[in-house]
């Protein structure tokens, strides 16, 4: 049951050996990878690295699995054909019955459509805080030029005018800051698996 779990799963499931070898993949690693299952045997997670991880990436996650810590991440991988995908990935060491790590277990969740989602939303919201920026900028620029020309009623509703006007850019300004901290990277944390 729980080999057919694993070989139904949405998710690309594979296990390696405390070396790294890959001693089994399921359906999903195949279909997510392009690589077959007796083409992955064998070999080591680096067949599907991307050259977009920084210096010293994977060793960090190697010592944080051999540490008996959980790993997870998300990153760039890619696919046999060469095509990148975005993955958000676990690997989890496997102990045996002594408590020493024998083997890992990767899960590798392709996230591609849910990161191009995210990067149509950035393209959509600079698009808009642009234009809000544009639009504004005529509105303040009209204020000022009314205030100037014009007696004190109607300037001070253009100073109001000017004053909300500066408030909203403000406020586009915010949403910037807010959406860059949402975007950058998450860092890496080390989870404890025992109790």
């Amino acid at each position: 049951q729980f080999r057919r779990a694993i070989e139904t799963a949405g998710q690309a499931i594979y296990i390696t050996d405390r070396d790294g070898r890959i001693t089994y993949v399921n359906p999903a690693f195949e279909a997510v990878t392009g690589y077959r299952r007796e083409e992955a045997i064998g070999q080591t997670p680096y067949i599907l690295e991307s050259d977009r991880a920084p210096d010293g990436y994977f060793e960090g996650m190697r010592e944080t699995v051999l540490s008996g810590d959980v790993w997870e991440d998300e990153l760039v991988n890619e696919r046999k054909d060469g095509t990148e995908f975005y993955s958000r990935q676990t690997i989890a060491p496997i102990t045996d019955e002594s408590g020493s790590v024998c083997g890992f277990v990767g899960i590798e969740t392709d996230i591609t459509p849910l990161k191009e989602r995210e990067r149509q939303l950035n393209v959509l919201s600079r698009v808009l805080r642009h234009n809000l920026r544009n639009e504004m900028n005529v509105i303040l620029g009209r204020a000022r030029l009314i205030r100037a020309q014009t007696s004190s009623p109607v300037a001070a509703e253009a100073e109001r005018i000017g004053r909300t006007g500066r408030k909203l850019l403000e406020l586009g300004e915010t949403y910037r800051e807010i959406l860059d901290l949402i975007e950058s990277e998450t860092p890496r944390r080390r989870v404890s698996i025992v109790g």
